[in-house]
């Protein structure tokens, strides 16, 4: 059985996510690890259910994550979480190949919840500029204008978190938001006792497994996964009305059609290792070519397919599915020896069961409603001080009498 999930660890791009859920009546914490196939699945890799979430669980979980995978985990990856100093710690010692990448949600609720809601537009703006010089002008207008939120920023490490800082590609992901989907997809299955519990995620994946196994090529796709290949199109589209000068058969000058050049580098003999650069960043980020790099790559007359990383090709999507999960009854489970085996303590918690995690709006602005009869704020004219009479609408139908000459 760890064969087959071993097996699908070395095709799916070198990204990683990890988080938890801990709302749980058995006052356990469930921590998950998955990753993105070449159709953009989101992929379940490990899950385990704890104590609590702390350092010396995410320790555990980090440490058997490595056992588990050994040599299948690449010398360079990428993890995306929280900033849990638990799991900070936990993949530092633990997972030593590992570049730790911070939620930009998360960072951009506590900017927001400390400092303002106004703060997070520019926080936005450091974390996903696309060029050194546009990251370098959005730091230094937000220290100029909110030298707290800077100090704050700096001290998290914009390394661990803007585009333009971060040494490794991210694939499109600053946020989490992969295993935010997996606890939805996996909603009903985490109000279960503890065994029953982790029986139904696998179960849950077994047959979702099997489902992406029985996917089919598009129309007019040989060698993509559909995902990649829908999106290779539609750049493809874009690229048509760009103008392409080129320096040499791999440095090219892209202007586009609202006039914006590109520097694009292409890698002169590809070898499956080498990897061309863009300007824009996105040739780098995604492992694949942008609609600037397809342009130069349609003036040359190659092949698109062979400049595009191994992660997106139809083969690695059949051989990340090619070993099924094997089925697993619960029926005659045994303790270990000499092992307690003790029931789940069930606790019910205060409030309404939250069962989807809602982002937090702290400060949001409100509407304000005035009072009718003085127009002014923070009452209305039922306890309106500046009544005329003790009855407000008793003088406005007076008034009107009077107008009328009917008193």
């Amino acid at each position: 059985m760890l064969r087959s999930v071993r097996s699908r660890l070395k095709t799916p791009r070198p990204f990683y996510a990890l988080d938890t859920y801990t709302r749980s009546q058995y006052n356990l914490t469930l921590l998950i690890a998955v990753g993105i196939d070449a159709e953009d699945h989101i992929l379940p890799l490990a899950w385990a259910l704890v104590p609590g979430e702390d350092e010396t669980w995410w320790s555990w979980f980090c440490e058997h994550l490595a056992l588990a995978f050994e040599s299948d985990l690449l010398p360079e990856y990428v993890i995306i979480s929280d900033r849990d100093k638990g799991l900070l710690n936990a993949v530092e010692s633990k997972l030593p190949g590992a570049y730790h990448a911070m939620c930009c949600q998360h960072i951009a609720e506590n900017v927001h919840k400390k400092f303002g809601r106004e703060h997070k537009a520019p926080f936005w703006q450091i974390a996903r500029a696309q060029s050194q010089s546009a990251f370098d002008t959005a730091v230094q207008a937000l220290q100029r204008d909110s030298p707290q939120v800077e100090e704050y920023l700096s001290l998290i490490g914009y390394k661990n978190f803007a585009f333009a800082c971060f040494p490794l590609p991210r694939y499109g992901h600053d946020t989490s938001n992969i295993v935010e989907s997996t606890n939805s997809a996996w909603r009903e299955i985490r109000e279960l006792p503890p065994l029953q519990l982790i029986d139904g995620i696998y179960q849950w994946t077994l047959t979702t497994f099997y489902e992406w196994q029985r996917v089919g090529l598009d129309s007019g796709n040989q060698n993509f996964s559909n995902a990649a290949y829908r999106s290779y199109k539609h750049r493809e589209s874009i690229a048509r009305g760009f103008q392409v000068l080129p320096s040499s058969d791999s440095n090219f000058l892209v202007t586009t059609s609202q006039g914006v050049d590109f520097i694009v580098i292409l890698p002169a003999i590809f070898d499956g290792q080498q990897q061309g650069s863009c300007s824009c960043g996105k040739y780098q980020e995604y492992r694949a070519p942008c609609s600037h790099a397809i342009a130069c790559i349609q003036y040359l007359g190659q092949d698109p397919y062979k400049y595009f990383a191994s992660y997106y090709k139809w083969k690695s999507l059949q051989r990340t599915y090619e070993l099924p999960l094997q089925p697993v009854t619960l029926q005659g489970l045994q303790p270990l020896d000499n092992d307690p085996l003790l029931p789940p303590i069930k606790k019910a918690k205060r409030g309404r069961p939250k069962v989807a995690r809602i982002r937090a709006n702290y400060k949001i602005d409100k509407r304000i409603h005035c009072c009718s009869v003085c127009s002014q704020a923070g009452h209305n004219r039922r306890v309106c001080p500046n009544q005329p009479v003790e009855h407000g609408r008793a003088q406005k139908v007076r008034d009107q009498r009077i107008i009328e000459g009917k008193c």
